[in-house]
């Protein structure tokens, strides 16, 4: 599978992905010394800068897809439901992101799993990251025409879905389990893991907007783009 070409607004992303977690290091590194900057910085937190940045990934995500969705839907196509459906999931993760709704269920999902607050507190994540994640490749799958319209797009959306899932599912039940700790190392790690996989996400999103004429300047160097056109194929050629 190829990948789709990096346009300007996911260059943006995959660049504030790697800045978002600097002033949590620097904070760290100087002894987190004012109390209000300590919250506000703070990747392991939630309400404040980088869950804001975050919602925002996630909110561009679900926008880029559901306009895919819609003109699926407007063309009777099939995929169109499947694709609304990633699109829903990813704008309940924005919400969540602002509502921590996942961090309210963790706690009944570790109570019921045994994990109470020990070192297995963690396993709430995959206890509800892998359903979430079969649901998502179903998804994908049943919307995998829709996505060979698009080339690259699939693989930008398994690629992101597999680093922000070790990220968000795996990193911290490890550090947990194994090292009994998680120091601020491996939380900016985990945290530039998830936002840099919901980039990759977002790329996927904007090639299915792209290919569905979202855009009025569509090429990478912003010069003007006219209607999507097919290579001919060799047999064709002269």
């Amino acid at each position: 599978m190829t990948s789709p070409r990096l346009p300007r607004l996911v260059k943006a992303f995959f660049a504030a992905d790697l800045l978002v977690g600097v002033p949590y290091i620097v904070n760290q590194l100087i002894g987190r010394p004012f109390t209000k900057i300590n919250r506000l910085v703070d990747l392991d937190d939630e309400a404040n800068f980088p869950s804001w940045y975050s919602s925002v990934q996630w909110a561009v995500v679900a926008a880029l897809m559901g306009f895919a969705v819609y003109r699926l839907h407007k063309r009777g196509a099939k995929a169109a439901l499947p694709l609304f459906i990633l699109a829903a999931i990813f704008l309940g993760l924005s919400l969540d992101e602002i509502a921590q709704l996942h961090e309210k269920l963790s706690i009944g999902v570790s109570g019921k799993v045994g994990s109470g607050q020990g070192a297995l507190k963690t396993l709430w994540l995959p206890a509800l990251g892998i359903p979430l994640l079969i649901v998502l490749g179903v998804a994908a799958s049943r919307a995998k025409v829709a996505f060979d319209e698009a080339p690259g797009s699939l693989k930008s959306l398994v690629i992101g879905l597999v680093i922000f899932a070790f990220g968000a599912f795996g990193i911290e039940p490890i550090t947990s389990l194994v090292l009994h700790t998680s120091g601020p190392g491996f939380v900016w790690l985990e945290e530039t893991m998830e936002m840099l996989g919901v980039t990759f996400l977002l790329w996927s999103a904007f090639a299915l907007a792209q290919r569905e004429g979202i855009l009025a300047f569509a090429n990478v160097d912003g010069t003007a783009a006219g209607p999507r056109v097919e290579p001919r194929r060799e047999s064709e050629q002269d």
